[in-house]
């Protein structure tokens, strides 16, 4: 069964409160693949491998961007701080998996937005995810 992805929201923490980020179309996640460490030593005839770490996660995000939406400041100021901050995605289905809280860092969030013909103003967000958690 699939489950419709309409009403998927994203928030960041600023202070005490979940802020909602408004404009957001897309959100992706990439990472988490495991690295593969050789240990194929010189007098070995067949190659070996063990499993390594897993690499770090990302989110990557589309926001159709307007500079006077407060969630929209917020990630300009998280951008420029650097620091790691508290975020919340929250799937539109019930149950006990459908938030999801998470430690990151904004890796990109450009200063100036993308500009299209017959478009809206557009920012890409990309983010570290750490600490993964079902429980702020």
């Amino acid at each position: 069964m699939a489950v419709k992805s309409q009403g998927t929201k994203i928030y960041a923490k600023n202070g005490t409160l979940f802020v909602e980020v408004l404009g957001v179309q897309s959100i992706g996640m990439t990472g988490g693949e495991a690295e593969k460490i050789d240990t194929t030593a010189l007098g070995d005839t067949v190659p070996s491998s063990v499993r390594g770490m897993e690499t770090a996660l990302s989110i990557t995000s589309d926001i159709n961007y307007d500079p006077a939406d407060a969630s929209h400041i917020l990630l300009d100021t998280l951008k420029t701080n650097g620091a790691a901050e508290n975020y919340k995605l929250l799937y539109p289905f019930s149950g006990a998996t459908n938030t999801q809280f998470f430690t990151g860092e904004i890796l990109s969030f450009p200063a100036v937005p993308s500009v299209e013909r017959n478009s809206v103003l557009r920012k890409s967000l990309s983010l570290t995810v750490n600490n993964v958690r079902a429980t702020e």
